[in-house]
């Protein structure tokens, strides 16, 4: 239960780090080029023997694996903007909410039937969304910010569904942990090589950023490191455990939006949030 518990407190620091990066006037898409290249360092030092192992099955998978690896840098500046911009709160229900997308995708892949409850919680993630991203106008939100929640929502999602296809039709049984090492060391690279190939743009690290891309990094690997070991526990099934990581990242980012970043949420606001609490739990029960 330990790495449940570590799994959602790291999930939630990527937010709050983003939050204080933009709050610090900080470069953000430096800090996510460190934040990649400490993530895959640790990758390779936790799964240094099975990476050898990974990379003999070389193959097609690896072309899906440069494309997902591409875009983790684009959804995760993508998250980046939605947290500074529009809070912690909607940052997370966002991308908490793209669950649906995998959970679609996997219906339609593995031509699984479609029952009430399916159907119920989809709907529930699109409204819980749309309610989320309502701000009244005196909140100062520009109308052309609300894209960002939606397109993170859309990002995480996507990527996801990748990920999942790519385990299924390449990988087979494979540890997710070296994968994911791959996919963050790729992620690095693309993101320094964009850096180097765009115009006016300098990699300029001061000590703050260096700071918080090695957080970002730290708490990155941790998300996935941990729920990975969460889910190899045997006393609760699977389904139990991403709900309960879920419903735990979006509770714990509503009190740090409202205790550390003074976030304001109105009555619709507060219904998304309600929304989206039943509708992970009945993707749980449901998946």
């Amino acid at each position: 239960m330990h790495y449940l518990i570590l799994s959602i407190i790291c999930s939630t620091a990527i937010l709050v780090i983003f939050r204080y990066v933009g709050k610090f006037g900080l470069n953000t898409f430096n800090t996510i080029i460190i934040n990649y290249f400490v993530a895959s360092i640790l990758g390779m030092v936790l799964s240094f023997t099975e990476l050898r192992v990974f990379f003999e099955k070389a193959g097609i998978w690896m072309v899906f694996a440069i494309i997902i690896g591409v875009a983790f840098v684009v959804v995760f500046y993508i998250m980046a903007m939605t947290t500074q911009k529009m809070g912690v709160t909607v940052s997370s229900i966002a991308s908490r909410m793209s669950v649906i997308i995998p959970f679609v995708f996997s219906i339609i892949y593995e031509n699984e039937t479609i029952g009430l409850l399916k159907i119920s919680g989809i709907t529930f993630a699109l409204f819980a969304l749309y309610l989320m991203i309502f701000k009244e106008s005196s909140q100062g939100i520009e109308k052309k910010v609300i894209i960002l929640p939606i397109l993170l929502f859309i990002g995480v999602g996507t990527v996801d569904s990748a990920i999942k296809y790519s385990q299924v039709e390449f990988m087979g049984t494979i540890n997710i942990i070296p994968f994911s090492t791959l996919l963050f060391t790729i992620s690095a690279i693309s993101a320094l090589t964009f850096h180097i190939i765009k115009p006016k743009r300098k990699l300029k690290v001061t000590s703050n950023t260096l700071l918080f891309g090695i957080l970002l990094g730290a708490v990155n690997f941790g998300s996935l490191y941990f729920f990975v070991n969460a889910l190899a526990y045997k006393g609760l099934d699977s389904s139990v455990i991403f709900g309960i990581n879920n419903v735990g990242i979006v509770m714990l980012s509503i009190l740090i939006g409202l205790i550390i970043f003074k976030e304001s949420l109105n009555i619709r606001n507060w219904l998304g949030i309600l929304l989206a609490v039943i509708t992970i739990i009945i993707l749980s029960i449901a998946g």
